[in-house]
């Protein structure tokens, strides 16, 4: 049987470990818990479905960052010289 002491030592561990119980576990965005008269009613979507719909929805949101055009022209030079210096391009 522990002693008292003993479990008085381990409560600081258990409260430091509490506060990272919210994100101790993931739960992915793509996961559907509903009920099978939910998920039917809701199209029946399986995991590819519901990705699919995912990233096409983050692509139609997503706005280019601003950039200076010098550094983009620069960028974008770069980028074609490096592909021009390997040996299976097709540049």
């Amino acid at each position: 049987m522990p002693s008292a002491g003993r479990s008085r030592q381990a409560l600081p561990r258990l409260r430091a470990h509490a506060g990272e119980l919210p994100t101790a576990f993931y739960r992915s965005p793509l996961a559907d818990n509903n009920r099978v008269e939910q998920w039917q009613a809701e199209g029946a979507k399986d995991m590819a479905q519901r990705a699919n719909a995912l990233w096409r929805g983050q692509l139609e949101q997503y706005e280019a960052p601003a950039i200076d055009p010098a550094v983009d022209e620069a960028l974008l030079d770069y980028i074609q010289r490096r592909k021009a210096s390997f040996p299976d391009s097709n540049v």
